[in-house]
């Protein structure tokens, strides 16, 4: 094959099994469609045909540039396992964990577990509430409840405060981009980015929930900026600019893309130096 035919390949097989994944669970792994046009034609490749193509780019990944190469290689082995799960065989939880997101599949140590606890604790205490996590918890998200119109208000003045410091201190945002923040009713997620081409964004939050201050300023940093919209956002720019190859604009769910996107989301927060109130710093631990 020649780069264009590897790179194309290795498209039409996301494309192909965004479609057969979507068929066994009810859930499109690929998140990044309603951005970009691939202008490719989605094959209809049974699970084996997906598993063939997949052997196939994987023999010629050495015409490309060595860390291309290992960027689609580590893609390729997640979907030859999605191949294999697609086909019926029980793969071990942590195998799937260790194939798809290149992580350990290891439960966190009870020595960590007690020490956050500790902290936790700590932290409830300093903040003048019982030193009995059982007590104290709930009376903390009492305090901290935000609902009606206060919720609403605080949020988007969460979103413009999260969107000023990442364009100041992580990297500029296209000026276009338009990012639409709503807390809709029987809704099925806690929080959800949607994002579209030519910069345009929309954030759902859950409207029926209970919010704490710190947890919906945490979550608007994780779905919005420097979250989700804003690695969009700039996805979206680098490729215009052609400073991002076609496969850079897959968003595919468990794959090991996935734990450097959600990763950057979680620590949002902290890298904008956002936590900053006791009650961040509980909410945090």
């Amino acid at each position: 094959m020649d780069n264009d035919h590897v790179i194309n390949t290795f498209i039409q097989i996301a494309l192909a099994l965004n479609v057969a994944v979507a068929q066994r669970t009810g859930i499109e792994p690929l998140l990044s469609t309603e951005a970009y046009d691939y202008d490719l034609p989605i094959p209809d490749w049974d699970w084996e045909e997906i598993g063939r193509q997949i052997e196939k780019v994987q023999a010629e990944l050495d015409s490309l540039s060595p860390r291309r190469a290992a960027f689609l290689e580590d893609i390729l082995q997640a979907f030859a396992l999605m191949v294999q799960e697609g086909q019926g065989q029980e793969i071990p939880y942590a195998d799937r964990v260790a194939t798809y997101l290149q992580v350990p599949a290891e439960r966190v140590p009870a020595p960590v577990i007690r020490s956050l606890e500790n902290e936790l604790r700590s932290l409830l205490v300093e903040a003048d509430y019982p030193d009995d996590l059982a007590m104290a918890l709930p009376q903390w998200r009492q305090r901290q409840a935000v609902q009606g119109e206060e919720l609403v208000k605080q949020g988007h003045a969460f979103l413009q405060q999260a969107r000023q410091k990442t364009h100041q201190q992580i990297w500029p945002l296209p000026s276009e981009h338009q990012v639409t923040l709503t807390f809709p009713k029987n809704y099925p997620y806690r929080g959800y980015s949607d994002y579209v081409r030519n910069y345009q964004g929309h954030v759902f939050l859950n409207g029926d929930i209970s919010w704490e201050v710190a947890g919906l300023k945490h979550l608007v940093t994780h779905e919005s900026f420097p979250g989700h919209q804003a690695f969009s956002a700039i996805r979206e720019q680098s490729f215009q600019a052609g400073l991002l190859p076609v496969e850079g604009t897959l968003y595919f769910s468990n794959t090991p893309i996935t734990p450097i996107v959600e990763g950057l989301c979680e620590f949002g927060q902290t890298i904008l130096g956002l936590v900053e109130t006791i009650d961040d710093h509980i909410y945090d631990v």
